[in-house]
């Protein structure tokens, strides 16, 4: 399935970006929204510059706040009502305990991977000039499969958006509405998000579940086209989940503890 535009959150790394080029190379037009207004310019411009039939419009905004969240409905309803394909990637993580993390980042993030995702998917979805969107990705995590002691927040944020994208999938196809839902749970991906989150006392990242960019966005690429509802990127990635969700919930969550836990000496 090809798109003409997508609106991509977190679109200037990452994940993002690299799912943007992918899109451009394949003549999708681009709306990229982000936080840090330098890293946005600069993905703006090495993507018109290295795709220069391809439209690309640049906005800076936090997603965590509602007021700009409404703000970038605004902007689409008047000037992309071309979208689409949706992509909720924007997000990040806080490594450590709860109680000694600060809650109001705390509160931002489940702001930002909640309501900000729910927010544009519902005004997406009912305002009459958005006729039309063909499809929704919605960025969840492995971490969505069971508690994660130390990543508590992130993890549950995750899982609530992995249930409620899986659920929405079937709405749709319950209303025949052709609109297809992407839910994609990563692994950890080697990106910024690790030191954004204060994992380098982690040993995850040293693990053999780290999984390349680059992969995860081949995988979206060829899941959208296939129209599948799920995926874990990386093959033995999306065979070990079926196995391991077999486990009691208590050996899951010592599986995550043990690799969430800090590196020795």
């Amino acid at each position: 399935m090809s798109h003409h535009k997508a609106l991509i959150t977190g679109g200037s790394s990452g994940i993002g970006l690299d799912l943007a080029r992918r899109l451009a190379g394949e003549g999708t037009h681009l709306v990229i929204a982000s936080l840090i207004k330098e890293e946005v310019a600069s993905a703006s411009a090495n993507l018109k510059k290295d795709f220069p039939n391809i439209n690309v419009e640049a906005i800076h905004m936090d997603l965590s706040v509602a007021s700009e969240v409404n703000r970038l409905v605004d902007l689409c309803n008047e000037k992309h009502q071309d979208i689409d394909l949706l992509v909720n990637n924007a997000g990040y993580g806080l490594y450590g305990n709860f109680k000694t993390l600060s809650l109001e980042r705390q509160l931002n993030m489940v702001d930002l991977h909640i309501k900000s995702v729910m927010k544009l998917s519902y005004e997406l979805l009912n305002l009459k000039s958005f006729p039309a969107l063909k499809s929704i990705i919605n960025l969840s995590s492995i971490s969505a499969f069971q508690p994660n002691p130390r990543f508590a927040t992130y993890g549950a944020s995750k899982a609530f958006l992995y249930n409620w994208s899986r659920s929405l999938a079937e709405e749709l196809i319950a209303m025949k509405r052709n609109i297809h839902v992407l839910t994609v749970c990563p692994t950890p991906v080697r990106t910024q998000f690790q030191e954004n989150a204060d994992m380098g006392k982690s040993k995850l990242y040293d693990s053999w579940l780290t999984i390349e960019v680059g992969t995860v966005t081949k995988d979206i690429m060829r899941a959208l086209k296939r129209r599948k509802k799920m995926i874990v990127p990386g093959r033995r990635f999306h065979m070990l989940h079926k196995v391991v969700s077999r486990f009691p919930e208590s050996w899951r969550i010592f599986l995550s503890k043990d690799a969430l836990k800090e590196k020795r000496g």
